[in-house]
């Protein structure tokens, strides 16, 4: 497969600690971020055809966060909302099935919510 090279720009914390994945992982750097990106694009693509689907939305949060207004702004598809609590963490996790570009509003919202880190995980078929 022919390669394309171009350049990014990453934060010097996020480099270092890319760094010594590739260690662990004995891979090159080009290798981990093309997985890495390979693996981001096959879990969104599928928003640029719209289609009924279903996603699992994993939150995890610092402290206790509420996202009862966002998930009431999206009841045209089906929720089911887990939410639980470790130590300082506030666990949520989303199952959404409908519409993909619904879900993928869903997604957008909801990795806006501070203190929070988002996962999206497709569960469904690559288009």
């Amino acid at each position: 497969m022919a390669k394309r090279r171009f350049g990014v720009s990453i934060s010097r914390d996020l480099a270092d600690r890319l760094d010594e994945l590739t260690k662990i992982l004995d891979m090159d750097r080009s290798s981990l971020v093309e997985a890495a990106l390979r693996s981001m694009i096959v879990e969104h693509a599928h928003y640029l055809v719209s289609h009924e689907c279903s996603a699992l939305i994993v939150l995890i949060c610092s402290e206790e966060t509420s996202i009862s207004e966002v998930l009431m702004e999206f009841k045209d598809i089906n929720i089911t909302h887990l939410h639980d609590h470790k130590e300082a963490r506030c666990n949520q996790i989303i199952i959404a099935a409908g519409q993909s570009t619904r879900i993928a509003k869903l997604y957008a919202k909801l990795n806006k919510v501070r203190k929070c880190r988002a996962k999206y995980v497709a569960l469904h078929e690559e288009i």
